[in-house]
């Protein structure tokens, strides 16, 4: 009989354990969620917001040069201007032509529709690598379309100048 009896108390014991650890995990991803938050509204107050872009300029940039370390994270904002006549597709992505070093841009959200004689606003985050030699320019192009692909022509271009200190 008090084997029975140990077993259901180490069976109880084994609960209240699990469903401590559950809520001090729940606590700090939590925690932790906020922090990464603060920090990202942080950043992107400090960013200027950039001009409205018009059918001579379709791409306006927050700045058209960043100065930044090895290692560290940039944010630009972006506004993009539709000077078509139909409604189309498009994300802002820094080409790697002239600027490989700097490596690849994640955009928040998706490809969006732009509407002829309408703008979208997005937000462009990068890192810059850790590895990179220090002194150095890099004269990269940014641009907006859909699906952006050797023989395809974007929405608009401008040119990004990325100085490493």
């Amino acid at each position: 009989m008090k084997n029975k009896k140990a077993s259901m108390e180490l069976s109880v014991n084994a609960i209240i354990i699990l469903v401590i650890a559950i809520v001090i995990m729940g606590l700090i991803l939590a925690f932790i969620n906020k922090q990464f938050s603060t920090i990202s509204k942080q950043l992107e107050m400090q960013e200027p917001e950039p001009g409205s872009p018009s059918a001579s300029e379709p791409i306006i940039l927050s700045r058209t040069t960043i100065t930044a370390s090895a290692g560290d994270t940039v944010l630009l904002k972006v506004n993009i201007y539709n000077p078509k006549d139909l409604a189309k597709k498009a994300k802002p992505t820094i080409l790697a032509t002239g600027c490989s070093a700097i490596g690849t841009t994640d955009v928040s959200g998706s490809e969006r529709l732009i509407n002829p004689g309408e703008m979208e606003k997005f937000i462009i985050m990068f890192n810059v690598p850790k590895k990179i030699a220090k002194d150095s320019s890099y004269l990269c192009q940014l641009s907006a379309g859909s699906d952006l692909v050797a023989g395809v022509t974007p929405l608009a271009t401008k040119d990004l100048v990325i100085k490493i200190v």
